[in-house]
């Protein structure tokens, strides 16, 4: 059985923020602090390639990436299904609307959509796939841990994707797919 990833917040705290914070050279306890704050900075990056918008991110967490979205200029909101996510968001970051929400719920429309590292954690990514498709007017940024790169498959997904996994996955519902993958995580920009 695999655990529900709304209890990770419970027992591991605001730990994007702090692994984010860890990252920094001076202070690298472990390569997966390191890796999480090129993640963040890669999406953030991404993102500031396109034109300003309004950007919804499902399954925000502590909301660390939607916070630092925010600080470079975009209009965001963040949702997830963790209430003590939501709670650490909140306090983390101010100056950002966060919503306990289920994606099934949202009816906004959004110039793009941003679900980092959530696609492994759902039983039915399809569903999840086809609610979003309706949810954006440009474009959406879906990232995954690389299989390939992890040892052993972590506690709390139900799938991880290799990159063509992750392609195929995503073109049964999207007719534009560009995927880059930094050898950690995978990176897809649909549409």
């Amino acid at each position: 059985m695999k655990k529900p990833i709304k209890d990770k917040y419970e027992k591991l705290g605001a730990y994007h923020w702090r692994d984010y914070a860890m990252g920094h050279p001076k202070f690298f306890s472990n390569t997966m602090e390191a890796f999480y704050r090129g993640h963040a900075n890669y999406i953030v990056r991404d993102f500031n390639k396109r034109k300003k918008g309004t950007v919804l991110d499902v399954g925000c967490g502590d909301g660390l990436i939607t916070c630092m979205l925010r600080w470079s200029g975009w209009d965001i909101k963040g949702i997830d299904i963790s209430e003590k996510g939501i709670e650490l968001a909140n306090m983390k970051c101010p100056t950002v609307e966060f919503e306990l929400k289920d994606i099934f719920k949202e009816k906004g429309k959004f110039d793009y959509i941003l679900a980092s590292e959530i696609i492994e954690h759902l039983p039915n990514p399809d569903e999840f796939l086809e609610k979003i498709k309706n949810l954006f007017t440009k474009e959406a940024m879906i990232t995954t841990p690389d299989r390939v790169f992890h040892e052993k498959p972590d506690p709390y997904h139900f799938i991880e994707y290799n990159k063509q996994e992750f392609a195929n996955l995503l073109k049964k519902h999207f007719s534009q797919v560009q995927i880059e993958t930094n050898g950690v995580h995978l990176y897809a920009w649909v549409s």
